[in-house]
């Protein structure tokens, strides 16, 4: 009776621990081919239009 429960005692350690060892698989990385640029370009009725978005120079802001 005591040889069997530790065997199964064994078994059960060895199965918790090989469980243990294998790492989870990472997810798939997103497929990102049908993504479509946004808010690229300002038109040019709006460009320096005051209340909607200063005209930059040289990289400054006009005030």
């Amino acid at each position: 009776m005591v040889r069997f429960s530790t065997g199964l005692v064994g078994i059960l350690l060895v199965a918790a621990l090989a469980g243990c060892a294998s790492k989870p698989k990472p997810a798939p990385e997103p497929d990102m081919t049908n993504l479509v640029p946004v808010n690229k370009t300002l038109p040019s009725a709006l460009v320096g239009r005051p209340g909607v978005i200063p005209q930059a120079t040289n990289g400054e802001r006009k005030e």
